[in-house]
């Protein structure tokens, strides 16, 4: 029997792999579940001195090369240095060629990023609306804390400075009268930019007559007309103020005033237009009544249902006021229910032209006549006396101080508080600019009719809902 030597066993380990040999055998090293130096198979373990550096050809071998962790990748520690007899162990570079060189697929960042993204954009997002949450909270209870109970007195008004000497104690108040003209507010909102309620201005005034302080009222005004009862509420509050009181009223048109807006301001001592601005209509209208003439389907679809006839389709107003539907594209009616719908009419702007008649004094014939419902601008409104003059709104002040009796600057202007409460004023500071209010709450509600109501209107009444 033929014995190994140890040393010759070492030596062949020590020799460098000929051609082909390291595709065959590759590189090895052992693992934990594989052999370990000194183990018994039956579990035990004897721990196993390393050779001595002299003992064969195992001493002249070079020392292992150091440890290289590659970025983001930590490689399983290598095994002691070889020699003496261990068997199994890699001799070749730390860490092995290729190691740690696998990167992740294109689609496989995409989505980790993205979920990552995703993540901390909800986690985030969840908390900056719990801290608005708490913070809305907290300032609602300061305020309710800093801002003492006060009970509010119906027959006063809540004002605010506008311009003017602030420290005078001669005051004039001013209101608004701006967008379509209704009779009283349904519920209270922010989202009413674009309608005036007849009633609500009524009694403004009758407040202002209760208030000392008050010398005068200018009522600015732009509106292209709406209910008539609306109308007429507005010009019983004018007619009341001055009776109540004896002081001024002065109605300043800022861009229109038309058909039931000429009905509200009849009453008023003296009325100016800003420049440019459109005054006039005055004429009553009712409608629009459509007609489908032979219906052959009938489409009602999830965005909006369609009508398909034999005949076409017609629409048809009824007014009174010569002109009043100009640049109606539609028409037919029966007689019976146009000579109905047009008494009905007829009544309604008889009314009107006496208004008219006996506030401004201008003859009923030359309304009918004359001016019918068209539209018109400063100086030719001035010709027929529907206004005053043309002026700033500086000046329509100026002259109401003057007719109250005040003189020189010894006055202040004083603007109805438009109440828009804690977080109305988290929008704003003061007074809302026009217009921007609507932009940041979002559109008003709409004006609906019941279809067949007569309105002092001017424009489309396509533009309304009716029911």
């Amino acid at each position: 029997m033929t014995q190994d030597n140890p040393g010759e066993r070492q030596g062949q380990h020590d020799q460098p792999p000929q051609a082909g040999e390291e595709q065959l055998r590759g590189p090895r090293w052992s693992s934990p579940s594989e052999y370990q130096p000194g183990a018994s198979r039956r579990g035990g373990s004897q721990p196993t001195p390393p050779p001595s550096a002299g003992a064969g050809s195992g001493g002249n071998q070079p020392p292992p090369p150091p440890r290289v962790t590659p970025p983001g990748s930590a490689p399983p520690p290598p095994p002691p240095g070889g020699g003496g007899g261990g068997r199994g162990y890699y001799q070749g570079p730390w860490p092995p060629e290729g190691f740690g060189q696998q990167r992740d697929g294109f689609w496989s960042v995409v989505w980790r990023t993205t979920t990552r993204t995703l993540i901390i954009a909800g986690v985030g997002g969840a908390a900056f609306i719990t801290g608005m949450f708490i913070f809305f909270i907290i300032m609602g209870l300061v305020i309710s804390a800093v801002v003492p109970d006060t009970e509010v007195d119906p027959d006063t008004l809540d004002t605010q400075f506008l311009f003017g000497d602030r420290d005078s104690d001669n005051e004039l108040l001013a209101l608004r009268a701006e967008g379509i003209i209704l009779g009283e507010r349904q519920t209270a909102s922010w989202l009413d930019a674009g309608f005036v309620y007849g009633y609500e201005v009524k009694d403004q005034l009758r407040q202002a007559a209760r208030d000392d302080s008050i010398n005068g009222v200018v009522i600015k005004l732009a509106s292209p007309g709406g209910t008539i009862f609306g109308s007429q509420a507005i010009a019983d509050g004018i007619a009341g103020y001055r009776e109540a009181t004896g002081n001024p009223v002065v109605v300043y048109i800022e861009g229109l005033a038309a058909s039931g807006g000429i009905w509200a301001m009849a009453p008023a001592d003296l009325i100016l237009a800003d420049y440019g601005s459109s005054i006039g209509n005055i004429g009553v209208i009712m409608g629009p009544f459509t007609h489908y003439d032979g219906v052959v389907e009938l489409d009602e679809g999830i965005l909006g249902g369609s009508v398909t006839t034999t005949d076409g389709i017609t629409t048809e107003y009824i007014t009174a006021g010569r002109s009043k539907d100009i640049g109606n594209p539609w028409r037919p009616m029966t007689d019976e229910e146009r000579d109905v719908l047009q008494q009905n009419v007829d009544n309604e702007y008889d009314i009107f032209v006496q208004h008219i008649e006996e506030w401004m004094g201008i003859p009923a014939d030359v309304i009918r006549e004359d001016m019918g419902a068209h539209i018109f601008d400063n100086l030719t409104a001035q010709e027929f006396g529907l206004v005053d003059g043309t002026a700033s709104m500086e000046r329509a002040f100026a002259e109401l101080a003057d007719m109250a009796g005040l003189e020189g600057d010894d006055w202040q202007v004083r603007d109805v508080d438009p109440g828009l409460g804690f977080l109305g004023g988290l929008f704003a500071e003061g007074e809302i600019p026009d217009g921007e209010l609507e932009e940041l709450l979002g559109p008003a509600p709409e004006a609906c009719f019941p279809r067949g109501t007569a309105l002092a209107f001017h424009g489309d009444p396509e533009q309304l809902c009716w029911q």
